[in-house]
């Protein structure tokens, strides 16, 4: 009986411990590389590499007013978030349904899935011509108050067109993601930037001129259609109904979340654009450029982390299609804390080294100080925690953002004002917005509520 007893302690002392062995380990590592996500956040982590290469290659070929300018051209260029209103991520999320139904309904279901390869073939092109004059002109306005002396009128018209290129790169890209293949969707944009980045470096080493900014887009835009362009041509070819049968389908579909979708991106544009731009306004290029290339190093790494949890939105959205959204619930709370659980520790540990090589360094040197890029890190990481909400949200066709994201811009205005006139951190205003959408999820979505510690054990114990 004794030894019953003995061999039956033993058997559960294996069976609990065995989870901390290494061939356990061995095992764990083997599932976690082979998750669509994190092949995603791999091919990301290429992107956000080839583009610190950039970065650092920037400020060695161009003087520091020419390293303003670049940083507002590329803020400005985020404009063009305002012209997706959000629809990349509806593309991915119908693109998903589209395909799910063409599992479950056959002949039909793929017809309309050509249908809608069409629509977003017709809204892509509208949308990048009609966002070529304003961003000019919005762009042309902007730069011109500071009356600069150096020649930037040509480089801003080819980088306006440059970037209405990508807007419609972009949503071609969004409808690979969602109805043929994530991985190769990320692959195509780490090729094309891989493209860009090279070109760009070359082209100012032998023309040192922020012209290379639009030469170097033109390079990824022409890579990355080239290998995801063939797909939705010879997808849509099959459409069976006429352009305007077609584009009043879909966006009548689409308009339901248009309104919704367009508040929240607006207000993601401002929380993320005010620090470059309020400081570019209110002290000039140079300090707009530590301000700008500080938000663009920290979004580089941000991306990859983002990455775990955005890749997942075309399976999300099959899960909604398939009436399995609790499914998707609980898939997204386990990749936040994946996602959290790294982000963190890395950012704390890029703190540290960019203290202690501040004066070492030139590409550090032009950087923001690392007291702001702290504040800037936590601001990221609670932002990590309203993505994953909405990537979820969104999945299912729901838009939950659209009014907090609007107050939450504008209290990032004022106090990223504010904040640079009293000589504090210019990213102030971003961490205070983040945290009111943050405080605003912890009191309307329950399901996601991390303040706890007995909520947040039982989704790491998901996670083991």
């Amino acid at each position: 009986m004794l030894k019953d007893s003995h061999t039956s302690a033993s058997e559960q002392f294996r069976k609990k411990f065995s989870r901390y062995s290494i061939p356990h380990f061995i095992k764990k590592t083997k599932q976690i590389v082979s998750e669509q996500s994190v092949k995603a956040a791999f091919l990301q982590g290429l992107r956000t590499l080839f583009s610190i290469l950039l970065l650092v290659a920037v400020p060695h070929f161009t003087t520091p007013k020419e390293q303003g300018l670049w940083s507002i051209f590329v803020s400005l260029g985020a404009l063009s978030t305002l012209v997706e209103l959000g629809f990349s991520g509806l593309f991915v999320v119908f693109a998903a349904h589209s395909k799910c139904n063409n599992v479950l309904s056959g002949q039909k279901a793929q017809q309309e899935r050509a249908s809608f390869a069409r629509f977003v073939l017709i809204w892509s092109t509208a949308a990048s011509a009609l966002f070529l004059p304003a961003i000019f002109a919005i762009g042309y306005f902007i730069i011109s108050r500071q009356h600069l002396t150096a020649s930037w009128q040509i480089p801003w018209g080819l980088y306006s067109i440059a970037i209405s290129a990508s807007v419609f790169t972009n949503f071609i890209s969004s409808w690979y993601e969602g109805s043929q293949s994530v991985t190769k969707a990320f692959y195509s944009r780490t090729i094309s930037t891989l493209a860009s980045v090279v070109t760009t470096v070359l082209v100012l080493y032998f023309i040192p001129n922020i012209i290379a900014l639009p030469i170097g887009i033109f390079v990824a835009c022409s890579v990355q259609l080239g290998i995801l362009l063939p797909s939705i041509l010879e997808t849509s070819a099959t459409a069976p109904s006429s352009l305007s049968e077609i584009f009043k389908k879909w966006f009548a579909e689409l308009s339901a979340l248009l309104r919704r979708n367009a508040a929240s991106f607006f207000g993601g544009y401002i929380s993320f654009q005010s620090p470059t731009i309020m400081t570019y306004l209110v002290k000039g290029p140079e300090e707009a450029g530590k301000v700008g290339f500080t938000m663009t190093s920290w979004m580089g790494a941000f991306t990859v982390f983002h990455t775990m949890l955005s890749s997942n939105a075309a399976a999300y959205g099959e899960l909604w299609a398939q009436g399995r959204a609790t499914e998707a619930l609980q898939i997204s709370r386990q990749k936040l804390v994946q996602a959290m659980t790294l982000f963190i520790p890395s950012a704390g540990i890029a703190v540290a080294v960019m203290t202690f090589f501040s004066t070492s360094f030139r590409f550090i040197a032009r950087l923001a100080a690392p007291a702001d890029m702290l504040i800037l890190a936590c601001g990221l990481t609670l932002h990590l925690a309203v993505a994953a909400v909405a990537i979820y949200a969104r999945s299912g066709k729901n838009e939950p953002f659209s009014n907090i994201s609007l107050l939450s811009a504008a209290c990032s205005i004022v106090a990223t004002y504010f904040a640079i006139r009293c000589g504090l951190s210019p990213f102030f205003g971003f961490l205070f917005g983040n945290v009111l959408t943050v405080l605003w999820i912890e009191l309307m979505w329950k399901d996601f509520r991390l303040t706890t510690f007995k909520n947040l054990r039982k989704i790491l114990n998901r996670e083991i």
